[in-house]
């Protein structure tokens, strides 16, 4: 009996253990995340020596960052064209997604959708773009997929919780019914 307790505290001990190290790893990645994002709101604007395809910068109210490389002439995307059937514009992008350490989360060529349907970062930005745009946006953990994060069916993070997300997007058509 005093074996079976001994293992039962062994165990239960290296749980806490591991659970708490999660936590702190999930604190890390969050304050990881904030600094990026801050040190990136400074700089948002300036010359880009390194990238003098950027056209335009924008900061948007919800913290939404947009570096855009072309303005296009077609239709604006609405999130929400009537607030009472909920419809919204379907879009066609192609776009990559990043974690700021450069992992790539998610990528499409020509994938439709409607903007209503996305995660709400997107909608800031692409509210404000034209049919034919291209750009990256640098979405915070709060406009993306938040404290939750996403997982696969494995139950394995793709995107961790408090994550800053970038895209790379060419909006290539807009569809407003």
């Amino acid at each position: 009996m005093k074996i079976k307790t001994t293992i039962y505290i062994l165990v239960l001990f290296v749980a806490t253990l591991s659970m708490s190290s999660c936590k702190e790893g999930f604190g890390t990645w969050r304050e990881l995340n904030e600094e990026w994002i801050a040190q990136k709101v400074s700089t948002l604007g300036t010359p880009a020596e390194d990238d003098p395809e950027i056209i335009e910068t924008r900061t948007l109210p919800t913290g939404v960052m947009m570096e855009i490389y072309h303005n296009g002439f077609g239709a604006i995307p609405k999130p929400s064209i009537d607030p009472d059937t909920e419809r919204s514009s379907t879009i066609i992008v192609n776009y990559r997604g990043y974690l700021i350490d450069g992992t790539i989360f998610n990528d499409g060529k020509e994938l439709s959708f409607s903007l209503g349907n996305t995660i709400q970062g997107w909608q800031d930005a692409l509210s404000q773009l034209r049919q034919g745009s291209s750009c990256r946006i640098y979405i915070p953990y709060s406009e993306g997929y938040d404290k939750e994060g996403t997982k696969d069916g494995y139950d394995n993070f793709v995107v961790p919780p408090y994550s800053t997300l970038i895209f790379d997007i060419d909006l290539l058509d807009v569809i407003n019914y």
